[in-house]
């Protein structure tokens, strides 16, 4: 186990948005967030890395490696917990800085010529270094919103997370830009845990280890991929599961 929540609430003011969520998070598995627009799912995501801090009044507890999220420095945190959003959102600078700026900025790069070496690791972890081996010092945002996607997961994985969020990762892809994203994370499943919200069913009975279920700020079920999506518990599941609310 990398993660997990216990007895979780959140509110916005005086409106609850999570009701006592418990939840375990496996190490180098991808955990699948489904459920209707508006039903908790990425304010549960991100009380994993804190963005939920200055905007929301959190009870319970979420844990990291057997440590209270709450209680680590935030710029430390997020070194460990990576995310990746809906809408690519590359540095208006080149791709080479995109990679390397954050490395850069936390000192875990002591030479030139191993912040090269990363830059280049990385890309070719999410598959994109032959796509633009020859334009690295070109502006990110000439390239393609697929291979945007992909360079912010490069981006991510360049201070080497313990646990990598993703919000909707491809909802703003084509199809086959999001068969390459679900591929890439399958791949890097086996040396990193994620968290991922989808809308898309199919993507997170096709991606995840495991699925949770969120309606209403409530966790509903959560399983083995396997099991939930052939053989859920509950009642709302199965509704949900078969088109009748959502």
């Amino acid at each position: 186990m990398l993660a997990q929540v216990i007895n979780l609430n959140l509110f916005y003011g005086k409106k609850q948005a999570l009701f006592d969520i418990n939840m375990q998070i496996n190490k180098n598995k991808i955990t699948a967030l489904i459920g209707a627009s508006g039903c908790g799912k990425s304010t549960f995501l991100r009380c994993f890395n804190r963005m939920n801090d200055k905007i929301a009044k959190i009870e319970g507890l979420v844990e990291l490696e057997g440590k209270d999220v709450r209680g680590l420095d935030v710029v430390e945190l997020r070194k460990s917990v990576g995310m990746v959003f809906q809408q690519p959102n590359v540095f208006v600078k080149s791709i080479y800085e995109n990679i390397a700026y954050a490395p850069r900025l936390h000192g875990l790069i002591k030479h030139k010529s191993d912040e090269e070496a990363l830059v280049v690791d990385k890309l070719e972890k999410v598959g994109l270094f032959k796509e633009v081996k020859d334009k690295l010092k070109s502006n990110a945002l000439a390239l393609s919103g697929g291979q945007q996607q992909r360079l912010c997961i490069a981006r991510a994985l360049a201070i080497n997370p313990k646990l990598l969020l993703l919000d909707e990762p491809t909802s703003a892809l084509d199809p086959i830009s999001s068969a390459v994203i679900e591929e890439l994370l399958k791949e890097l499943s086996h040396n990193l845990s994620m968290i991922m919200v989808t809308h898309n069913m199919q993507q997170g009975k096709r991606v995840a280890d495991y699925t949770a279920f969120f309606h209403l700020g409530e966790l509903v079920e959560f399983n083995e991929s396997k099991e939930f999506f052939e053989n859920p518990k509950e009642e709302k599941t199965r509704a949900y599961l078969s088109g009748v609310f959502g």
